[in-house]
């Protein structure tokens, strides 16, 4: 998750070698608008808090790998990061609550509001006709029938941040489902459904990353569907195997989706 240490000028301090990086289970959600997230953290929601996240990140063995207080003493032994710690929290004593929370509350202002989508919402901008087409086609069940699990806070976070099974598969075998946290049956092959945000620059997808591209999803929703016991009944248009876009309707789609990319936020260099 973090893999190395950088100052207030982003510049890299050390590498952290603790030993991890053995293969993460899935692929990494985007760190974005998570301040209005109240599901749990990851791809099954089995991290409670920011906080949390920074404890599992820092001590699980496919990503750093580390005690706790083996962070705390390397980081109290670097040149800058006493002296923030100071100013962050009165004492250059540096403890791993304080990096819990100095780490979350980063992550909490990592907002992204600014895509031409939401300019379009704001009344400063304009789609194209391609663009509205998409848009249309996103938010209706006979269209692209997205908008159910990614039009959450009127469509100002491009998620519920709920789970579903959206038939990826109809054979599950994943131990880290959002079954492993709920103990329900029903919850078999569901994952977190992500932000949309940016999703143009955030492939792979999916939480085993089995597509690269925007348009293997596209198709995927659009003609390859599978059915199993614990499909979503959300995916109104399982029992034929997707929404049977045209391929005209694909590229509306895919144009609509390139309108949620933030080029304020993905350049911005805080």
């Amino acid at each position: 998750m973090f893999q190395h240490l950088t100052n207030c000028h982003n510049q890299p301090i050390s590498h952290f070698d603790f030993g991890g990086s053995a293969g993460l289970h899935h692929s990494v959600m985007p760190l974005v608008n998570l301040a209005w997230n109240r599901t749990g953290l990851g791809w099954n929601g089995g991290v409670a808090t920011l906080e949390d996240m920074v404890l599992a990140a820092v001590t699980s063995p496919v990503e750093i790998n580390a005690d706790t207080n083996q962070v705390v003493k390397y980081l109290q032994k670097t040149n800058d990061y006493p002296e923030l710690f100071e100013k962050a929290f009165g004492s250059r004593e540096i403890t791993f609550i304080n990096i819990q929370r100095a780490i979350a509350q980063f992550v909490r202002s990592l907002v992204s509001a600014d895509s031409k989508f939401d300019r379009y919402l704001r009344g400063e901008e304009q789609l194209t006709e391609d663009e509205m087409a998409g848009y249309e086609l996103f938010c209706t069940e006979e269209g692209a029938d997205c908008f159910h699990c990614h039009g959450g806070g009127g469509l100002a976070l491009m998620t519920t941040n709920l789970f579903y099974n959206n038939g990826l598969d109809d054979e599950f075998n994943d131990p880290e489902d959002r079954s492993a946290v709920t103990g329900s049956h029903r919850d078999k092959g569901a994952y977190k459904a992500p932000t949309l945000r940016n999703i143009a620059v955030s492939a792979p997808y999916m939480h085993d990353g089995r597509f690269n591209t925007l348009d293997e999803v596209i198709d995927f929703y659009s003609e390859g569907v599978k059915n199993s016991e614990s499909i979503n009944p959300l995916m109104h248009h399982v029992m034929d195997s997707g929404v049977q876009l045209t391929d005209i309707e694909k590229a509306q789609l895919k144009a609509f989706l390139n309108t949620l990319t933030d080029e304020t936020f993905l350049n911005n260099p805080h």
